[in-house]
């Protein structure tokens, strides 16, 4: 998951856009959140709002009612969209803020109460929403701030105190929330008093509550407050009300970017400069508050964007451009520049 700051307000943004053919909405303009950093397909939405697809198809993930994968964008269906997010299977908020799902479901994690693939977006219950997260399962935010979750639950991933999956959308607890994110095994949350929870998978110590112990309901992390998260494979991200840039979890790349391959179990430091946006995946990206882009973690294919194919365990500055709006991927890297 991406955030990135305007003023002294955080929003939730994509993390892909693309000008092909015509115009496409600016990331960090549209509220549009696309996570395809594990599989090989991508969606957006034009400046009409509407929604298109393309890559591989092999489940019905791109939406189109086929199976076919497409090499070049296609327009899915006539709907206007406000939020898509995508992994195996694709969520997306309608304009009316209704949530929809389709492509692989095999742990669920479309969310329409059944384990079978969908090939056209179909609606997920009746409810309104505001924000979703994808991995192996699915995580949303309803219209009354209450947090839901669905899909693979292996791991505790779900949160609601159990390891069974969910084939449709099941209520975390009562407390009220403001940002999420799915990550590979593990989940984050920033509730609406800004304090940092996390559960599921914990053997790196990608939780940061000082162990390695696995957790099936949200724990809270410390007592500090927080704006953004963001997390990676087994290890995590996030930024303080300060500003200041956090890492804890799997090290093993230096994707922390603490200068060391140490991993961590709590939140720990990167450095003290202060911090806009954050992005993990295996390599970690940033954007400091001058705007400037700096990049971490595992380089084998010059993902890090600095001219080499080195790891680098601290922050390490990527050319002299300002930036607006970063994601990485698995093994590769995308980001808008400033103005």
């Amino acid at each position: 998951m991406i955030y990135s700051k305007v003023g002294s307000t955080w929003h939730q943004v994509n993390v892909l856009s693309a000008k092909v053919g015509s115009t496409w909405m600016n990331m960090s303009e549209g509220g549009v959140r696309v996570s395809g950093a594990w599989h090989p397909f991508f969606s957006n939405v034009n400046y009409a709002d509407r929604l298109y697809a393309w890559g591989s198809n092999y489940s019905g993930e791109l939406g189109d009612g086929t199976t076919t994968n497409k090499t070049s964008p296609v327009k899915i269906g006539t709907s206007t969209w406000k939020m898509i997010s995508c992994y195996d299977q694709s969520l997306g908020i309608l304009s009316d803020n209704t949530l929809w799902g389709w492509g692989i479901n095999i742990w669920g994690q479309v969310g329409n109460g059944s384990t079978l693939s969908v090939y056209y977006p179909t609606q997920v219950g009746t409810s309104t929403w505001k924000t979703i997260a994808t991995s192996r399962h699915s995580l949303g935010i309803r219209s009354d701030d209450t947090l839901w979750a669905w899909g693979l639950n292996s791991s505790g991933q779900l949160g609601i105190g159990s390891t069974y999956n969910k084939l449709s959308p099941v209520q975390i607890g009562t407390s009220t929330w403001k940002a999420i994110e799915g990550n590979y095994s593990h989940s984050l949350g920033i509730r609406s008093d800004n304090t940092l929870w996390a559960w599921g998978a914990n053997e790196y110590g990608q939780l940061g509550d000082g162990t390695t112990v696995g957790k099936l309901s949200p724990v809270q992390i410390g007592t500090s407050t927080w704006k953004a998260i963001s997390g990676g494979q087994y290890y995590s991200l996030a930024i303080l009300s300060d500003n200041t840039l956090w890492a804890w979890g799997l090290n093993s790349s230096g994707q922390l970017g603490i200068g060391s391959t140490y991993n961590k179990l709590s939140p720990t430091q990167v450095g003290t400069s202060t911090w806009k946006a954050i992005s993990g995946s295996v390599h970690s990206l940033g954007i400091r508050s001058d705007n400037t882009l700096w990049a971490w973690g595992a380089n084998q294919y010059g993902q890090l964007g600095i001219g080499d194919t080195a790891t680098r365990t601290s922050p390490t500055k990527v050319g002299m451009a300002t930036w607006k709006v970063i994601a990485a991927g698995y093994f590769h890297s995308l980001a808008i520049r400033g103005q």
